[in-house]
């Protein structure tokens, strides 16, 4: 095998051949490498493009990562909404039972305020029912009285 120092400084064309540092340029943009291989392309180029090819792989790598966070960031935000949703539901049946307590309670007390005003209106009746009772017994007992005292 030749290698690039073992060339001649001319092709059997008599075209010029030039030294890179990577290797031997021969006219038509053949290229042979320090190891001796034919390439096609600049071995500059090549090392770019190889370059650029990892730097993409990073980026997608770096893409899928981010993906990845933002899916599980999505998951956890989306059971959080249902947790919140399961509580707001649970409030708003708290709030719903506190309302109907107070409303079964408001109506208690006016049920019990009918009752005593009725009871007292009772009383009151009775009162009065006493004390014509009362006044009865007595004018009986002066009826009594005046008939025992008249034998």
């Amino acid at each position: 095998m030749l290698g690039p120092s073992s060339l001649p400084s001319l092709d059997p064309s008599g075209s010029q051949i030039d030294e890179l540092s990577d290797g031997v340029k021969l006219n038509g943009g053949i290229i042979i490498d320090d190891v001796h291989s034919i390439r096609v392309l600049d071995p500059q180029v090549t090392r770019t493009s190889e370059q650029l090819r990892s730097e993409c792989s990073a980026y997608v790598e770096k893409i899928q990562k981010f993906d990845s966070m933002v899916s599980q960031h999505l998951e956890v935000i989306s059971r959080l909404a249902s947790e919140v949703n399961k509580y707001k539901i649970s409030t708003i049946g708290c709030q719903n039972q506190l309302e109907s307590i107070s409303k079964q309670r408001e109506t208690q007390r006016l049920q019990l305020q009918a009752l005593i005003l009725e009871k007292s209106m009772e009383l009151e009746r009775l009162k009065v029912q006493n004390l014509s009772l009362q006044k009865t017994e007595s004018e009986q007992q002066d009826i009594v009285n005046e008939i025992l005292a008249h034998k």
